[in-house]
């Protein structure tokens, strides 16, 4: 592959990241104090949400660096490496740039929290009992979705014929219900 071909595949894949890294835009423009920003930005760290969100970075990176690969087995790994490096590198310090990640999260923060609720919030992730959260959390939501799954699959037929006869009842009949 010739470096411009190589150059082209590059930007498709640094503009689809890009692309697929989340927007606020949602979130409210307002200025917000900067005692409040502060601890906003206290808070975020506390929480380890930036750091998941360059791990989420790098994963996706990787993904999009494999499926290159694979799309083009002629690109030397070490260029690939080499890619790989430079927008992981170049995402981090987006991440924390002005105008970055860390900026876009303040009015999202400002606009769900009081900075009182932002305090107590700082207290609890900074706490023996908020650090266990956070590092229980993602595994925790993954076994708690599971058991709902689980839950919901194991009364669905209830449901279903609970459904049946209360039409039933009220003069209809369905043979199937799906």
């Amino acid at each position: 592959m010739n470096k411009h071909k190589f150059s082209v595949a590059l930007m498709v894949v640094l503009l689809v990241s890009l692309l697929c890294m989340p927007q606020f835009a949602g979130a409210e423009r307002k200025r917000v104090d900067s005692a409040k920003s502060k601890d906003i930005k206290k808070l975020v760290k506390a929480m380890g949400f930036l750091g998941t969100a360059l791990r989420f970075a790098r994963a996706h990176v990787d993904s999009r660096i494999s499926a290159l690969q694979k799309v083009h087995p002629d690109i030397p790994k070490t260029v690939l490496v080499s890619a790989k490096r430079e927008l992981i590198s170049f995402i981090q310090a987006r991440i924390w740039a002005s105008g970055g990640l860390e900026d876009e999260l303040i009015p999202i923060y400002d606009k769900y929290l009081t900075h009182a609720e932002i305090g107590e919030s700082i207290k609890f992730f900074e706490s023996p009992a908020g650090k266990k959260w956070l590092s229980i959390a993602m595994p925790m939501m993954n076994d708690l979705m599971l058991a709902g799954n689980q839950w919901q699959q194991d009364i669905e037929s209830e449901v279903k014929n609970k459904l049946k006869t209360h039409l039933k009842r009220q003069g209809y009949s369905l043979s199937k219900l799906e």
